[in-house]
């Protein structure tokens, strides 16, 4: 990359260069990532997309997955101990089975090659499959394609660019609201014990104390319960869903300052203008205390819309993170080369999706400014991930044809006896 001087908003001189951004905003991990996507990239394995495969049959239903506890509430809302996620059995001409979230009726009787086609060694969607797939129709497509040529999911995208990649625990909610206070102790314990070294920690119990300065009092308390409970070399990040004024935000860069936050998300609404100069203010304060914390924002838009695009141009924001089903893994490769240039990185909102949350790692493994995996903590009986390996904070796909996925069908049919199929 190269290292262009522009005009930044950031500092009274209105400079800052490229490489001073980096420097200053990016922390050790993500230093560390850009550096391993530097790399030598792993090379590319050969492989051909299989011609007149048709789709024959597709099974849709759902199917229960559990955090294993309750998760309790983030700023606006309670959470549960488990949900239903989307589930696809997906039938095709030559006997191979795949295994997603969705898949569009539309795709029904069409071949894959009418779907995707293969260009500069990795998948692409054609004409046809952007008018009639979802984003959650993507990852079946990914599996098919994988097990008729042999290939791992992550060598269908591209080069690839790392073999591991970071996941934090993103299941620290404010659960001590209401098991008392030794529950956040107790959920961190588990994060360590399944081999995590990030957490995120959700904030703005203001909210439900009726009191904001109680609120950010305990926010804080929070904080340096996570802290001990994971060590001091665990990578800390905050959540505020948005609560925080901008006199809040800039405070809890003060008073976390001796031990910096890897980042601090949605801690104002990008989406209302009013707030962008309380942004931009956020992130000179960050850079002036030299600090190597990043913002990070914009689950639910599309990463493009006029009220975040000038915020990634010019700094503000750090790490985009519209949702890995709000645009689908063949968009968000494209969509990361296009924000690269900024010195932006990439971590795909993945909360509460079990399929996602791999699809987020696949695109980890190919994307060269890609930071980090949210992970939700599911698990489930229907469908299990036994080619993924966790260890130290990062995930590891094998390299199993296709998504790797396992179906139990034992547990899809107590669990799926809804399930509904159409055939051509």
């Amino acid at each position: 990359m190269s290292n262009p001087t522009s005009p930044c908003p950031l500092r009274p001189t209105g400079a800052c260069s490229r490489r001073e951004f980096l420097a200053l905003g990016m922390s050790a991990l993500a230093v560390r990532l850009a550096a391993r996507a530097e790399t030598p990239a792993v090379a590319r394995s050969a492989w051909t997309l299989p011609k007149g495969v048709r789709i024959t049959a597709i099974t849709s239903t759902r199917y229960t997955v559990s955090h294993g506890r309750k998760i309790g509430r983030n700023s606006f809302k309670d959470h549960s101990a488990s949900h239903a996620d989307p589930l696809v059995r997906v039938q095709t001409s030559a006997g191979v089975e795949g295994l997603g979230n969705t898949l569009s009726a539309a795709a029904l009787g069409r071949t894959l090659d009418e779907l995707v086609e293969q260009r500069d060694g990795r998948l692409w969607l054609t004409g046809l499959g952007k008018q009639s797939l979802k984003p959650t129709d993507e990852a079946v497509l990914l599996d098919l394609v994988g097990k008729l040529v042999g290939q791992p999911a992550y060598a269908l995208l591209g080069t690839v660019a790392r073999k591991q990649v970071p996941m934090y625990d993103g299941s620290i909610y404010m659960r001590e609201l209401d098991a008392g206070e030794g529950a956040l102790r107790e959920d961190v314990a588990r994060g360590v014990a399944a081999g995590h070294t990030m957490f995120k920690i959700k904030i703005g119990r203001g909210h439900w104390l009726n009191d904001r300065t109680k609120g950010y009092d305990r926010d804080l308390w929070a904080i340096g319960e996570v802290r001990a409970a994971a060590g001091p070399h665990a990578q800390l990040m905050v959540d505020a869903n948005n609560y925080y004024t901008p006199e809040e935000a800039l405070r809890l860069v003060k008073d976390t300052a001796t031990q910096p936050l890897y980042w601090m998300e949605e801690m104002l609404d990008e989406r209302k203008p009013e707030l962008h100069a309380g942004y931009r203010a956020l992130r000179r304060a960050i850079l002036d205390a030299k600090l190597p914390t990043l913002l990070a924002d914009g689950e639910s838009s599309r990463g493009t819309e006029p009220t975040i695009l000038p915020l990634l141009q010019d700094g503000t924001i750090n790490v985009s993170q519209p949702d890995i089903w709000n645009l689908g893994m063949f968009r968000y490769l494209d969509y990361g080369a296009e924000i690269r240039p900024y010195g932006t990185l990439v971590a795909p909102h993945g909360w509460s999706k079990y399929i996602g949350a791999f699809e987020c790692c696949l695109l980890g493994m190919v994307m060269p400014n890609f930071s980090v995996i949210e992970d939700p903590r599911l698990t489930g009986q229907v469908v299990t991930m036994p080619a993924v390996t966790f260890r130290d904070g990062f995930m590891t796909p094998a390299a199993t044809p296709g998504l790797g996925l396992v179906l139990d069908e034992a547990a899809f049919k107590r669990e799926c006896a809804d399930a509904k199929t159409q055939r051509i």
